[in-house]
């Protein structure tokens, strides 16, 4: 790629789109893709590689990029990379259990008066 179109740098909005492309349907790119994740994971950032491209990255994708690394013995840490859905999930919505919990409690009845004040 960066021969054909004679690219001197890469940029992160370049290396997250080829990122993305680890979920592709083609099986040439979707090789290609895992080998460049392969290639930031070993020789550029570890285990950021996790944190940086979690917004492009599916499970199925982290699955198979995980089981290249394995493959190649690659793999820093053995603790499983949280899902991408629990990390949205928590990101969005943190409280949301307790926030419906205390609207279904939170409702208490006022006393009623039997004097009317005078």
């Amino acid at each position: 790629m960066l021969e054909i179109h004679e690219m001197k740098t890469l940029t992160e909005r370049h290396l997250k789109e080829i990122v993305k492309l680890a979920d592709s349907s083609d099986p040439g790119l979707r090789t290609n893709a895992i080998d460049v994740c392969v290639i930031l994971y070993n020789k550029f950032i570890g285990e950021e590689f996790w944190n940086t491209y979690k917004e492009v990255l599916n499970q199925k994708s982290i699955d198979m990029i995980k089981s290249r690394l394995k493959n190649l013995g690659m793999l820093q840490s053995e603790e499983p990379v949280k899902k991408v859905a629990e990390i949205r999930k928590a990101m969005t919505s943190p409280n949301r259990n307790s926030n419906l919990q205390a609207k279904k409690t939170g409702l208490t009845k006022t006393p009623v008066r039997e004097k009317p004040l005078a």
